[in-house]
Order: C-alpha cells, then sequence, then structure tokens
C-alpha cells in the first residue's frame, strides 16, 4: 500500500507475485474501494468500489446480527456495515473479564476486520479462507487492542505456559 494522506492510503504500489490477468482486472476495477470511519464510538466500512463487490467478516457485526462468528457479508456500491462498536463490545468484554484471561485473550480476533475485493469466502461460498481470492487484507483496530491489552496486563496469567498450540 501507499499513503495518499494520513487519513488515505491506496494500492497503487501493492505488490504481489501473482500479477497476472485476474489481479490486473481487479485492480482497475476498484476505484476508490472503501472508506473506512470512525466516530461515536463505531467503526464503519463504506463500499465505493467502481464495478466490484467487497466482502467483510466482522465478529463484531456479526455478534450484533445474530450470524456465526465467521459469516462474511458482500457490499456493494454505497453499502455500508458497522464493523465495530465500542457500546456492544464493551458488555461482552465484562462477561469475558467474570470469565477468564483466556476469553479476554480470545477477543482480540475481534479487533482484526478482514476484507477481500470480488470474490467471498467462508461457509456460505466456494473458497473457504481470504487466502483462495484474488487479494485480501485485514485491518487492526489498534484502539480496541489497546483497550483489550490494558485489560489482560491486569488479570492474573494462566498457571500453564503459552504456546502455539495451547
Amino acid at each position: 500500500t501507499e499513503e495518499i494522506s494520513p487519513s488515505c492510503y491506496g494500492l497503487k504500489s501493492f505488490k504481489t507475485l501473482n500479477k497476472n490477468d485476474e489481479f490486473t482486472l481487479f485492480k482497475s476495477s476498484l476505484g476508490n474501494s472503501l472508506k473506512l470511519t470512525h466516530g461515536g464510538g463505531e467503526v464503519i466500512i463504506e463500499c465505493l468500489a467502481k464495478s466490484v463487490a467487497v466482502f467483510v467478516c466482522s465478529s463484531n457485526f456479526n455478534l450484533k446480527n445474530n450470524k456465526p462468528y465467521n459469516s462474511v457479508h458482500r457490499l456493494e456500491r454505497g453499502d455500508t456495515i458497522t464493523v465495530f462498536d465500542y457500546h456492544d463490545f464493551a458488555p461482552l468484554l465484562a462477561r469475558c473479564i467474570a470469565h477468564s484471561y483466556e476469553a479476554v485473550y480470545r477477543l482480540l480476533s475481534w479487533t482484526i476486520i478482514r476484507v477481500s475485493f470480488i470474490k467471498g469466502w467462508g461457509p456460505n461460498f466456494k473458497r473457504q479462507s481470504p487466502d483462495d481470492t484474488p487479494m485480501w487484507f485485514e485491518i487492526k483496530l489498534i484502539g480496541p487492542m489497546n483497550w483489550l491489552d490494558r485489560i489482560i496486563r491486569q488479570l492474573v496469567s494462566p498457571t500453564s505456559k503459552c504456546s502455539s498450540i495451547t
């Protein structure tokens, strides 16, 4: 990506190992692609892509809308989705704090939003992983991550050693 302004990033200098015809077509179809807005305790994505769909996976959105945590949503030009809402997240965090360190730690995945262009993935799509799409990326919400980090530092950590298989 390249920074166009302090609040705008572009894919102009995006480098990939697979610059094939599909990627070239995809890149020319993006237009302004999407707009990410933060305000009023919410993070909102708006689809601005010229002629392609944007696919979004947000655990926070899915919880609020009684969807499976890994549901992927298709956005057309002009569609918006609230991918994170502090007001919804706070009570969930409080419940996790009362439950365990591990429950709070698992909430870190809720601060990561996955986005792909043109092709969706997941249980309702042909592609099962975002890796199977022409182009995808993650949006990491630093504010909520820092919030969780402050809470985790105050909790008693598990007695067993954490590793990649725990």
